[in-house]
């Protein structure tokens, strides 16, 4: 184990800049998981309403996770200086590469922005009927309880 540990520092040694990337990168995530954290607990401590804390828990990780991988994709990738073009390319290149995902969040976002419904109400969709008791992401119809209608 002291062989893997003198490998390691070894290796970090001779590459300052992965040295200093890996350092960045692991205070991006640690300052973001801190600073979820102390927001959570101020709003737990604040809102009552369980649904009212399950939106802000779901939406401080969507958020946090975007600013925290934009940040580790500027800490690795120095070289991309111009935001607007790398972006345009990205997203061109997973809305062919991943349609039917990007269609999954583009419908999610159509749920979360425009509110046809929320978790506990009771839907049909077709043939099922339920309950919404989850509304996530990457799913077209997400945690549909309930049975088929006759």
């Amino acid at each position: 184990m002291q062989d893997f540990g003198n490998s390691v520092g070894d290796f970090l040694e001779n590459s300052p800049n992965l040295a200093a990337n890996l350092f960045k990168t692991i205070g991006v995530i640690l300052v973001l998981w801190l600073m979820r954290i102390l927001i959570l607990k101020f709003v737990y401590r604040n809102v009552e309403s369980k649904r009212t804390q399950y939106k802000w828990r779901k939406n401080l990780t969507y958020a946090s996770a975007t600013i925290g991988l934009l940040l580790i994709i500027q800490i690795w990738y120095a070289g991309i200086s111009n935001w607007g073009t790398f972006l345009g390319l990205l997203s061109a290149g997973i809305a062919i590469a991943l349609k039917d995902p990007v269609t999954d969040v583009a419908a999610w976002l159509f749920i979360l922005w425009r509110k046809p419904f929320d978790v506990g109400d009771r839907i049909q969709i077709g043939d099922s009927k339920g309950g919404v008791r989850r509304i996530c992401r990457l799913c077209r119809i997400c945690r549909i309880t309930g049975e088929k209608s006759s």
